[in-house]
């Protein structure tokens, strides 16, 4: 811990400045130390006990009061570390429900793959029909990017918790990525599964599979988000 000091004369008043270890997460201390002997603070010849005591001198005493007062205070954590605190926790719990939602999903996808893969045309069409309405849950993939992105800034230059929120806001775009590219056409060419193409087949395995690579992605996404929770530690009260 680093300590500067300097002397303003003739009423010594000692400004002392104490920096945190690093790693601490303390911020700056300044710390001011009126000192003041007794024979300074009325100037002239020996005064009787009881004389009145010159204005200026009233001023120095009360800058003495002041200082020690201030300088034994405990300040709690600003206003704005608060409501920073709240937006932060706010977008991590949005961010966590939005990524699960988006992952329940592509796992349902995933985990019926086996038993859609290899079905017949008619029955695929079929089957394809209890999707109908899924679409909306294309908000909740919006929301998990927009909500990751923002932790990315709100956790800048916090270490581990910054890379991971940047982690997942990467899985998830890559995972909208996936479904634009591969998913997206499938449905368009088949008018969301209610007619069949000539390479349906293809279709058919570009859509599967493309939800399965969307759920992954989305599980690293929502692992990156929960250990990044347990990492990321706001700024905690400042000291006077």
């Amino acid at each position: 811990m680093g300590r500067i000091q300097a002397w303003d004369s003739p009423a010594r008043v000692a400004f002392s400045q104490d920096s945190g270890e690093e790693g601490e997460g303390r911020g700056t201390r300044l710390d001011m130390r009126f000192e003041a002997p007794a024979t300074q603070l009325v100037r002239g010849p020996r005064r009787r006990i009881g004389a009145p005591v010159p204005a200026r001198n009233h001023r120095i005493m009360w800058a003495a009061v002041i200082l020690r007062a201030w300088r034994s205070r405990r300040s709690p954590a600003p206003a704005f570390n608060r409501r920073v605190a709240m937006v932060v926790r706010a977008l991590f719990i949005a961010a966590l429900l939005f990524t699960a939602i988006t992952f329940a999903a592509g796992l349902a996808h995933a985990l019926s793959l086996p038993n859609k893969i290899h079905l017949s045309a008619d029955d695929y069409l079929t089957v394809q029909q209890i999707y109908r309405g899924w679409a909306l849950l294309g908000i909740a993939m919006v929301g998990a990017l927009l909500c990751a992105i923002a932790l990315g800034v709100a956790t800048r230059g916090s270490g581990l918790a910054f890379g991971l929120t940047l982690l997942a806001a990467l899985c998830i775009a890559a995972s909208l990525l996936v479904f634009f590219v591969f998913t997206y056409p499938a449905n368009q060419a088949t008018v969301n599964w209610t007619r069949l193409t000539a390479d349906w087949q293809r279709l058919r395995a570009s859509w599967e599979y493309s939800h399965a690579a969307g759920a992954g992605l989305d599980l690293l996404a929502l692992i990156a988000l929960a250990v990044a929770v347990t990492t990321y530690r706001l700024p905690g009260p400042t000291s006077g």
